[in-house]
């Protein structure tokens, strides 16, 4: 994807849903926050051991290496990358949320915000 990102209303959102199923087109519709911004963002916004802590939050005692770590993240901006709209938290929300329109601005620069 290239270009500059968008932002869509709800209508919009739910129209393209209704047309990629109406047309039987397969489509991907991502939500982003602050969990997949941890992942994603590791070197820029969050530092390795809070992300491991948040992980084992959710997973329990996973053991991932950092380089799994990183994998995860590549994995999740592939995804992004991919997707026909990615759903982002509001600009004005605190800083932890806020950061996932700028790391999904970098990493696809295109794909409409919801």
């Amino acid at each position: 994807m290239s270009g500059a990102c968008t932002e869509i209303s709800s209508a919009e959102l739910a129209d393209r849903i209704l047309a990629a199923a109406s047309e039987g087109r397969p489509a991907s519709f991502i939500r982003f926050n602050d969990g997949e911004a941890r992942i994603t963002g590791r070197e820029n916004f969050f530092p390795a051991d809070k992300i491991a802590q948040q992980v084992r939050r959710f997973f329990g005692d996973n053991l991932l290496t950092s380089e799994q770590l990183r994998q995860l993240g590549d994995r999740v901006l592939d995804a992004v990358r991919g997707a026909d709209v990615i759903g982002l938290p509001p600009a004005d929300w605190p800083r932890d949320f806020a950061c996932a329109r700028d790391i999904v601005r970098n990493a696809v620069g295109g794909a409409p915000l919801g």
